[in-house]
This record gives structure tokens, sequence and C-alpha cells, in this order.
């Protein structure tokens, strides 16, 4: 999420200290439900992930949805 921060801030911050940002907010439970579909949700513990698969791209598609 921290490059949605970035990218919804125009690169003023970098990630959301403290929560400040998402305390101002409120859940879209449709984004919601969307995001946690990913199959990466569906794999067992240890797991990880980085920029590939969360990163630049899912952040544009998260801020402006098709």
């Amino acid at each position: 999420m921290d490059k949605v921060v970035s990218l919804a801030t125009d690169g003023k911050e970098r990630y959301d200290m403290d929560g400040k940002l998402a305390s101002q907010g409120s859940v879209n439970k449709e984004l919601l439900e969307k995001l946690l579909s990913h199959p990466f949700f569906l794999q067992p513990p240890p797991k990880s992930t980085g920029a590939g698969v969360f990163g630049r791209e899912k952040a544009h598609e998260i801020l402006c949805p098709s």
C-alpha cells in the first residue's frame, strides 16, 4: 500500500506513517473483497510478496479502477 500512498500524495509521502491517512477514511468493502480475492492471500504461510505483485501497477489499479 506504500505505492498507493505515494501516488495519492503525488510523492509527498512514501508510506502512511502511524496510519494517519487510513484513520481519516472508511473501509471500501467492495475494494477490500476484491483485493482479498487475490491468489496470494489463498496461499498458506509462510509467504512473501513484493513490488512484482503489489507494486506500482496494482496501486494504479486501486486508485484508477476501470
